[in-house]
């Protein structure tokens, strides 16, 4: 791996924004980057100080001269940015018309899991393609909640939220987080059929792509275990299961953003419940703080309601809170107002 640290200005940084634009993904957590671009090969990341970092596989990686051109401030979008812009719009173009399945929210401590089924007919796959869509952990919360009411105009989805406390209900009786999503994933592929059919597409001649996250034969004995607790459970067929889908299926990518825009929007709703900033991801201090601030206020019940209590964070915020000492009882005899005691005549 090959590393290059250099300063840049802000006028640099405006240029390496529209340059990057299509490999720009959120910044990592609990750190002090500002901006942060992955390819393939290739990973950069710029400071709130200016200061980049580049990690490319070899010195032979085009991204390096590109770099180096748009620091020196002479400007050139390389081939290799154009080409895999391309490559990925040319995989997305192959597409037939796909219902694609992806979830959110997993590794999130606070809110619950957002699933979604998107059908993208095939007519409607070059516009999502010109709206921007592809894996939604490649673009920011700003670009989700820009396109994804552009994208439900062009596709028929259906969104299951399992919330927080529904959750925490769900893992203590199913007591496996993948059970939870193949409960979401089935219970929205149910939906979603019956609203394609009243669009006038033939459901059942659909083929089926999810984001894999269980082996398919476990996929299915997760949703046999689901059907065993919760009536009317209909086992859906998925006929693809495949690691990364939203990089090859532009209707898990359209889900995958549909659903994230959703949870956004639960966040939102807790923010607004409890007063409180919810920072996403689960590893950072201030997940930690803001939860120890709700529970002191709010009690530590409340931790149900807002987060996933399976998580590991949630012993060190029980650890962190304060220990509330009991009042102390007062004897009846403290309590008893004194009455004198009547003297004989």
């Amino acid at each position: 791996m090959l590393t290059k640290s250099f300063k840049i200005n802000k006028g640099d940084v405006k240029k390496i924004l529209e340059t990057l634009e299509p490999f720009q993904c959120t910044p990592p957590e609990n750190s002090h980057v500002i901006y942060f671009f992955q390819a393939t090969d290739w990973t950069l990341s710029i400071f709130s100080t200016y200061n980049v970092l580049l990690q490319a596989k070899n010195e032979d990686c085009r991204i390096i001269k590109t770099i180096e051109h748009l620091v020196s401030l002479k400007i050139k979008i390389a081939e290799d940015i154009k080409a895999g812009a391309k490559r990925q719009l040319a995989t997305y173009e192959t597409n037939e018309s796909f219902i694609g399945c992806d979830e959110v929210g997993v590794g999130d401590y606070f809110g619950g899991i957002a699933a979604c089924a998107c059908h993208v007919p095939a007519e409607n796959i070059k516009k999502l393609i010109e709206l921007g869509v592809c894996d939604s952990k490649k673009l920011t919360d700003e670009k989700i909640d820009k396109i994804s009411d552009e994208i439900a105009k062009y596709v028929q989805y259906q969104i299951i939220y399992v919330p927080p406390a529904a959750y925490n209900d769900f893992n203590l009786v199913l007591k496996n987080t993948h059970a939870i999503k193949a409960f979401a994933h089935n219970r929205c592929l149910m939906t979603v059929r019956d609203n394609i059919a009243e669009k006038g597409y033939k459901a059942d001649k659909l083929k089926v792509v999810m984001d894999q996250f269980a082996e398919e034969k476990k996929y299915y004995e997760y949703v046999d275990k689901v059907a065993n607790h919760v009536k009317g459970t209909v086992k859906q067929k998925v006929d693809i299961f495949e690691t990364k889908a939203e990089s090859k299926y532009i209707a898990v990518a359209a889900a995958s953003i549909v659903a994230r825009s959703f949870f956004l929007i639960q966040i939102k709703e807790l923010e607004k419940k409890y007063d409180i900033k919810i920072p996403l991801g689960s590893s950072s201090s201030a997940v930690i703080e803001t939860a120890i601030k709700i529970a002191t206020k709010h009690g530590k019940n409340s931790l149900k309601d807002v987060c996933k209590y399976d998580f590991a964070q949630t012993k060190k915020v029980l650890a962190a809170l304060p220990v509330r000492k009991p009042k102390p009882k007062t004897s009846d005899s403290a309590t008893t107002k004194d009455k004198k005691t009547p003297t004989k005549k």
